[in-house]
């Protein structure tokens, strides 16, 4: 019997990094998992992989940020699998292309508004067309994957770090309201994660450098207090951990997975 076993999991955002690492954990540990994501192609073929090995799943296709889909997905995994236990929120927009100056910003505030309506806006859909479920069971996890840059501020990067650093204090009040319901809230806090979507960001970013991959890394590593990059793998496990009842005395925490570098 694994952590999860006999629970239902719906994971939003599930592409091949962390989101494809969580589905696979999952599923190994017993659960009943619900991948949602825009495009069928990923999704399709995790769910090949989590089925040969053994596991339950139920791939979707759908957007956060439009309410019908979110609710129409959820219908859909009670229809099949009966409820949902957790929800993990991976689904959200980076900050590699709205790292821009204040100055430069256009009229609109582009960048800001795509990141809340993503980060904030988007996983809030989600959740909402969870929650009353949750509630009816008097039972549930939320998890929400936010990022250390809600705490340790990087340069231009006021849209990320501003509507991360929502949804972390979204988290802590959520948590309030869900708790008389047995509803537990929480968040890891992720830095770099090592996976197919790091590696290219390596490839593109020290071409940009003019350094060799290997030296972008190092550079990264020695400012990370354990001196390595995280794997999505890893973080995988905590958020097993969260979805499982050894969390169960936890609510509204906040737990920072990214090896220490939010202290720097």
């Amino acid at each position: 019997m694994g952590l999860l076993a006999d629970r239902v999991a719906f994971i939003s955002g599930v592409g091949d990094g962390l989101g494809g690492d969580v589905a696979r954990l999952f599923a190994r540990e017993g659960a009943r998992v619900v991948m949602l994501a825009r495009k069928p192609d990923v999704i399709d073929r995790l769910s090949r992989e989590i089925r040969i090995g053994g596991g339950i799943c139920l791939p979707l296709v759908g957007d956060i940020l439009k309410s019908s889909d979110c609710r129409t997905a959820v219908a859909r995994a009670i229809e099949i699998f009966g409820c949902v236990d957790v929800l993990v929120n991976v689904a959200g927009k980076g900050d590699r292309t709205n790292r821009i100056p204040l100055l430069e910003i256009d009229d609109d505030f582009t960048p800001w508004r795509e990141s809340f309506e993503i980060n904030v806006i988007g996983t809030m859909k989600m959740t909402r067309a969870i929650i009353p479920h949750m509630v009816a069971r008097r039972s549930g996890r939320v998890i929400m994957v936010n990022s250390m840059t809600s705490e340790r501020v990087r340069p231009y990067s006021y849209a990320y770090s501003a509507s991360k650093s929502a949804l972390q204090r979204i988290t802590e009040v959520l948590a309030l309201e869900l708790a008389p319901h047995g509803i537990r809230v929480n968040g890891i806090h992720p830095g770099f994660m090592w996976g197919p979507v790091m590696q290219a960001t390596m490839e593109r970013e020290s071409a940009l450098a003019g350094i060799g991959q290997a030296e972008w890394k190092e550079r990264i590593e020695r400012d990370i207090p354990l001196e390595y990059i995280p794997s999505t793998s890893e973080l995988a496990g905590v958020l097993c951990f969260m979805a499982s009842d050894l969390s169960a005395a936890m609510t509204g925490a906040s737990l920072h997975v990214n090896g220490g570098q939010y202290l720097r």
